[in-house]
C-alpha cells in the first residue's frame, strides 16, 4: 500500500474519533479538518481574529496520519495575516498560501497530486 493510500485510509477510518484538529484559541485559529470537497483529502481553515501581535510562527497539525506544516506571518499592523501550507510528499495545497484580513476566514484544500494530474 502506498503512503498516499495509507493516509487516505486513515482519514476515512471510523476509528478516528475527531474530524478536525486545531491550533489557536477563541479568536484566531487554524483547523486541519475533513472536507466534502470532491477529490480532496482534507482542508486547512484559518480564521484571523482581531488580535494584534506581530510574529512569524510555524505549526504542525496532524489528523489521522496526515500532517501538514502551517507557516504563519501574523500581525504587522492591519495587514492581512498569511498562512502557507506545506503538505507531505504526494499531496498538494490549493492554493499554497492565503492572505486573511482581520475578522475573516480562508480555506486551503489538500489534494493528491495524482488526482490533479501531477
Amino acid at each position: 500500500m502506498t503512503r498516499l493510500a495509507i493516509i487516505l485510509a486513515l482519514l476515512a477510518s471510523p476509528a478516528i474519533a475527531q474530524d478536525a484538529v486545531y491550533w489557536g484559541g477563541t479568536s484566531s485559529h487554524i483547523r486541519l479538518q475533513t472536507t466534502d470537497s470532491p477529490g480532496a483529502v482534507a482542508e486547512v481553515e484559518f480564521h484571523n481574529g482581531e488580535v494584534h501581535s506581530d510574529s512569524n510562527e510555524a505549526h504542525r497539525l496532524s489528523l489521522g496520519g496526515l500532517t501538514v506544516q502551517a507557516d504563519m506571518i501574523l500581525g504587522h499592523g492591519l495587514l492581512p495575516d498569511r498562512m502557507t501550507i506545506t503538505p507531505p510528499e504526494g499531496l498538494i495545497a490549493v492554493p499554497p498560501s492565503v492572505d486573511v484580513p482581520e475578522g475573516e476566514t480562508r480555506v486551503i484544500t489538500i489534494y493528491s497530486q495524482v488526482g490533479v494530474g501531477m
